[in-house]
């Protein structure tokens, strides 16, 4: 997770995301941003986020996120 918060705080350096849980809804990130996070977590990770989980309930935490990677993860391995 440490190594996840680490991609996350290149992308938007202002952004907390380690105490941050309603970034969505609070207007901290917009759906440009969600689709740069998809973009990083694809390159780093080797994993192509599906078109139906690009929904912002998935992105309103690290921890909603880092699931969401964890989730790809496992059904590649």
């Amino acid at each position: 997770m440490n190594e996840f918060l680490a991609m996350l705080q290149q992308l938007k350096p202002h952004v907390d995301f380690a105490s941050g849980d309603d970034l969505v809804e609070s207007g901290v990130l917009d759906s440009l941003d969600i689709f740069d996070i998809i973009e990083a977590i694809e390159a780093t990770y080797g994993v192509e986020i599906d078109g139906e989980d690009v929904d912002p309930d998935h992105f309103v935490s690290a921890e909603h996120m880092w699931r969401l990677v964890q989730r790809y993860l496992e059904q590649t391995n």
